[in-house]
């Protein structure tokens, strides 16, 4: 489990680092290289959470034997998507579905979109009915008759759901002058009619926006997610702990055991047969003394 979740860390960093970079340089000129690579990474992200050992979901909590995660579309229907007539920015979007169609319109604002996305269903998201009502339960590991240790880590855990949103609104988000916002020139009514900078101001400043909150919601999910993991790693070192204690009494006894069936027969006759005639001698003793007296002394 702990190399999976390290995994999941791992990947979201590759993205979290690209976006920083990408941010940093003003532009967005490789968008659909890094939501290909998110892509990719969030489909190694997803097989993590579905992490098995034999027929039990790790990262399901006690309903262990329910895929813990299925993207069924739900997540992708709730973005939507947003395309506006290009040949004319006044006419009424070719496409407009979603929360990110409401964004593109200027139906929300994109403090709005952000809340929005944050706040998204697990329903929605994908995840399954236990996790969605926190009723999947804790999965403890008996290490003796007195004491259970807890190691649960749900694939829903605040850290990986971060992630998982963040890199979904990243892969549906659409270019920046697609984002809301007004034209530089208020007369333009296509992109190659408007006045430098293209794209324009107002609907960069939107857009870069939200890739700002996405890197710090990567940045941020990926160093809780180091923190939490901890916790796991101690409950993994204190049944490693035991089970080093337990091997060590088991080839005690072993050792034990097989001195006493390794001993040779002949060997114990002959000890036991020294022993016979010692305590006869000593019975012999004993009867010799209770029977003296001055009379059999003289």
């Amino acid at each position: 489990m702990t190399s999976s979740i390290a995994s999941i860390g791992d990947q979201a960093t590759i993205i979290q680092d690209s976006l920083t970079i990408a941010i940093q340089e003003g532009d967005y000129p490789d968008l659909e290289t890094i939501q290909e690579t998110a892509r990719n990474v969030l489909s190694l992200i997803e097989s993590n959470i579905n992490l098995q050992d034999g027929e039990r979901y790790l990262f399901a909590g006690a309903d262990s034997s329910v895929r813990p995660y299925e993207n069924t579309g739900l997540f992708d229907s709730f973005l939507g998507e947003f395309i506006p007539d290009e040949t004319d920015l006044t006419n009424p979007p070719l496409t407009t579905s979603g929360l990110i169609g409401q964004w593109g319109d200027g139906t929300i604002t994109t403090t709005e979109f952000i809340t929005n996305y944050r706040a998204v269903n697990e329903t929605v998201m994908g995840y399954s009915s236990s996790l969605s009502a926190d009723s999947a339960g804790r999965v403890f590991a008996r290490v003796d008759e007195d004491t259970e240790l807890d190691y649960t880590f749900l694939g829903d855990a605040d850290p990986i759901k971060d992630i998982v949103i963040a890199l979904n609104v990243l892969i549906a988000m659409p270019p920046p002058e697609y984002a809301p916002g007004a034209l530089n020139d208020p007369t333009a009514t296509t992109f190659g009619d408007d006045t430098p900078p293209f794209p324009p101001e107002e609907k960069q400043d939107n857009f870069f926006a939200v890739m700002n909150d996405l890197a710090n919601m990567l940045a941020t999910a990926t160093d809780d997610l180091e923190q939490e993991s901890y916790g796991l790693t101690l409950v993994q070192a204190q049944i490693q702990q035991v089970e080093e204690d337990y091997t060590l009494d088991k080839n005690s006894l072993l050792n034990i055991i097989g001195e006493v069936e390794d001993v040779s027969l002949e060997e114990a006759a002959a000890q036991i047969q020294q022993v016979q005639v010692q305590l006869e001698a000593s019975y012999r003793v004993t009867a010799l003394v209770a029977e003296m007296s001055i009379i059999n002394f003289i």
